[in-house]
């Protein structure tokens, strides 16, 4: 199934005149959200969530997962059992989807393009990080452990961490505590209109990358960035650091 973000979807995002009014300024920190943004997650998600649904003859559409992008797992069955009614076994839906994408994965995750070189640039630079993600703790650890990339970050914040998931600014405010500044002298890095929007929240200076689709506009006014691609952050960052 295609997905939204294309260059005919989100046209000359990083070129707006709001973009490059823009730099990013002071920052003593940097917090990324993982899937989507970090790892390529996203469309394998959608794949077994998509064959776990028809097991069940319920059609999960690209326009319902768009709706679940960087919610919680459990937000994301709730919008489901209300989508598909009564007969759809939640349980059931679980059994089938877990197994087959931990299988996947057992064979590697993949990065999103880019992602390997701007964490590469912040090591260098000895810009502390963290992760804010709507994965569970195991799942995160687990997926930052295969692709290597666990010991990169200072503090890492999921959906276990918190009383309040995204877009609650909770995850953001969190991981900035945990690292010990402010969320104003924090970049976040997100790839979702959900996960942006807890970044804005917690007062971060936010950079939006989507995966699948691209902001309202009432979210872009308020991002610091809206790029196509993390090397565009890459080097936005060494115009900075």
């Amino acid at each position: 199934m295609p997905m939204t973000n294309t260059p005919s979807s989100n046209p000359s995002i990083s070129n707006s005149p709001e973009n490059e009014a823009r730099r990013i300024g002071p920052f003593d920190a940097i917090i990324f959200d993982m899937d989507g943004t970090l790892l390529d997650t996203e469309g394998l998600y959608f794949k077994h969530w998509r064959d776990a649904a028809a097991h069940q003859n319920a059609d999960l559409t690209e326009s319902v997962w768009l709706q679940l992008l960087g919610m919680p797992t459990a937000e994301c069955l709730t919008i489901l059992s209300h989508t598909f009614g009564p007969n759809f076994c939640l349980n059931r839906f679980n059994a089938d989807w877990r197994p087959s994408l931990e299988a996947e994965c057992e064979n590697g995750v993949p990065l999103m393009p880019g992602a390997l070189t701007v964490l590469e640039h912040l090591a260098a630079q000895k810009v502390p990080l963290a992760l804010a993600t709507s994965s569970t703790r195991k799942t995160a650890l687990k997926h930052l452990t295969t692709t290597g990339l666990i010991s990169r970050f200072k503090a890492i914040v999921t959906r276990c961490d918190v009383e309040q998931g995204k877009p609650h600014p909770e995850p953001y405010n969190r991981a900035a505590a945990l690292l010990g500044v402010s969320p104003a002298r924090c970049v976040a890095v997100e790839d979702t209109e959900v996960g942006a929007r807890a970044a804005i929240a917690a007062g971060t200076q936010t950079v939006m990358i989507p995966s699948m689709r691209a902001p309202t506009a009432h979210t872009q006014k308020s991002l610091h960035h809206l790029l196509d691609h993390m090397d565009e952050l890459t080097h936005l960052l060494k115009q900075d650091t």
